[in-house]
């Protein structure tokens, strides 16, 4: 029962945090593109903060695909089950 409850918990976070850090990692981008040599913060600061954000998408990204795939299982599963019914 917990991890059902856990899964759903994930699933939210991700909704809300992928587009989130996509959109701070493209901001980040964006600033660090137009930034001087003499900003601050720094042009190089900036391209890491995107990179971090970027990484952090990536793992959403897994994450997300992770979830449905175990969703997809254990539908398949309680297919298979005697007594399913599918109306």
């Amino acid at each position: 029962m917990a991890a059902h409850a856990a899964r759903g918990m994930r699933v939210l976070m991700v909704a809300f945090f992928l587009p989130l850090f996509a959109a701070a990692s493209v901001g980040f981008g964006v600033w660090a593109a137009h930034s001087g040599e003499h900003d601050s913060p720094s042009g190089g600061s900036l391209w890491w903060l995107c990179s971090i954000c970027g990484l952090l998408v990536l793992v959403g990204l897994i994450d997300l695909v992770a979830l449905r795939r175990r969703r997809r299982r254990e539908r398949l599963v309680a297919r298979s089950q005697p007594g399913f019914d599918a109306r």
